[in-house]
This record gives structure tokens, C-alpha cells and sequence, in this order.
């Protein structure tokens, strides 16, 4: 490592310390400067993208949101191609959340659906996005839309279909099955 400090192996084996210092000696604040020390000498090497994807979730479990936003952000533009670049816009989504920048959550969450129209995880968006539209952002008509997609758009996902017709049912409105999922208001149904 020191005889050729900026080759590769000299990268990973600088990241390996950090990650011994972080997760197994139980001093994370050594393992973080390590990390921060990685990103800003080699920022486009890929020891600095698994600093920074561990700086990123390291902020985030602490409740340091903004940090951690600015973690995923920038990993997310460094390392589009890594394919942690996907979950780092749900963690980004969520950071925005924590912040209570709805909006800009509701936007991430949105490119996320753009660009990941197949992935498995859409159902679990849709249904953070149906909690902010429910919760903060008070607008039960895009909520109810949103669960509706759960259902109609994703019949195989039984746990989130689950999960949108309690909500559904929480905010007065009742599910029915007839071929495609309906969706009634409760008064009607009476």
C-alpha cells in the first residue's frame, strides 16, 4: 500500500481497513473518515462508490437525512451504472421523505417508476406514494388512485394489495372483485 498508495489494490485494501474499523471494531467514526477520505481522493474509483453507498446508509440509520440524501445523490450521478444506483433512488426518496419534502419525494419516486417500470420493488413505491398523498400531502383522491394501481396493475403482488385495501378501507372506501379490482365509496355501497 505504501510503496504504490493510489493502485487499486491499495484502494481496496485502504476500504477493507475502513470497513474493519466500521463493523468490526466497533469504531465507526474511524471507519467513516476512512470512507470520506476514499470518496474525496478517488472519487470515481470503485472503492469510493462502496464508501460512499456505505456513508450513504451509515446517515441514513443515524437520522442524519440531509447528509444522507447528498450521499445518494451523488452516488447515484458518480455511479449511474452501478447497480446500487436503483435502491440508492428509493433511499433518496425516502431521505426527501424524512426531510418532509414530499414533493421532491414524490418526483424521485416517479423517476424511479420511470426508469424501473419492471422492477419487483414498484408495488411498495406505489404504496409510499399512497402514504404521502394519505398522510402529508392530504389528498385522498391521489391516494385512492395510487392503491387502485396496486391493485389493478399488479395482481400477483398479494402482500401490497393486501396492504392497499386496509388503506383503502382506513380512508372509507370499500374493494370489490369482479373481474378488474373496483373501487366504490363506501356510501355507495349501501
Amino acid at each position: 500500500m505504501r510503496s504504490n498508495p493510489d493502485s487499486d489494490a491499495a484502494r481496496t485494501a485502504h476500504l477493507k481497513i475502513g470497513k474493519v474499523y466500521y463493523e468490526q471494531l466497533g469504531d465507526s467514526e474511524k471507519g467513516i473518515q476512512i470512507f470520506e477520505q476514499i470518496v474525496q481522493s478517488y472519487p470515481t474509483s470503485s472503492q469510493a462508490a462502496e464508501a460512499l453507498w456505505l456513508l450513504g446508509k451509515h446517515d441514513e440509520e443515524h437520522g442524519n437525512y440531509e447528509s444522507a440524501r447528498k450521499r445518494y445523490l451523488q452516488f447515484i450521478l458518480d455511479f449511474s451504472q452501478d447497480p446500487r444506483s436503483q435502491t440508492a433512488r428509493l433511499h433518496l426518496a425516502a431521505c426527501f421523505s424524512q426531510l418532509g419534502r414530499y414533493n421532491d419525494a414524490l418526483k424521485t419516486y416517479a423517476d424511479y417508476e420511470a426508469r424501473y417500470s419492471t422492477a419487483p420493488t414498484l408495488p411498495a413505491v406505489l404504496l409510499k406514494v399512497g402514504e404521502i398523498y394519505t398522510g402529508p400531502l392530504n389528498s385522498p383522491e391521489k391516494a385512492r388512485e395510487t392503491y387502485r394501481r396496486v391493485l389493478t396493475e399488479f395482481p400477483k403482488a398479494t402482500e401490497e394489495i393486501a396492504h392497499a385495501r386496509q388503506r383503502l378501507s382506513t380512508l372509507g372506501w370499500v374493494v370489490t372483485t369482479q373481474g378488474e379490482a373496483a373501487i366504490a365509496d363506501a356510501e355507495d355501497e349501501s
